[in-house]
């Protein structure tokens, strides 16, 4: 094996690592988040795409909203490539707008105003404002 796989493979194994360690901390804190809610079945914060349902029932939106953005997102992913590929990013930008309105539903769950989803699409101050949602009284 040359050096430069072996650069690949780690760089590679570092950024599975990070990722992994950001799944984890965003699950504790939507389980947590569901929690202090009184949202039934926090554990579905564990599982991908059911932890959409999750966020859906926290922000108290009907499961089919959640339904939308999932199917919106695989959708619009198929889409970004081929002829019509501005359809794709318009229906990527509808799912977004949606997981907007979502996450300002559960920060006003967790009675925090709705504007601090602004600071959920700030990396690194997403992270703390996601401990402050979950870890808060």
């Amino acid at each position: 094996m040359d050096s430069s796989s072996l650069q690949w493979m780690m760089a590679s194994l570092g950024i599975g690592f990070v990722g992994l360690m950001f799944y984890i901390y965003m699950a504790i804190c939507l389980m947590l988040i569901a929690q202090k809610t009184n949202t039934k079945y926090s554990w579905l914060a564990w599982i991908p795409i059911a932890n959409v349902f999750l966020m859906a029932m926290i922000a108290k939106r009907p499961w089919w909203w959640a339904l939308i953005i999932v199917i919106a997102f695989a959708v619009a992913a198929a889409m970004m490539n081929g002829p019509l590929g501005w359809l794709g990013w318009v229906i990527y930008l509808a799912a977004v707008v949606l997981t907007i309105i979502i996450w300002i539903g559960i920060c006003q769950a967790r009675n925090r105003p709705g504007w601090w989803v602004i600071l959920l699409l700030i990396p690194i101050v997403n992270l703390v404002i996601l401990g402050v949602l979950a870890f808060s009284k």
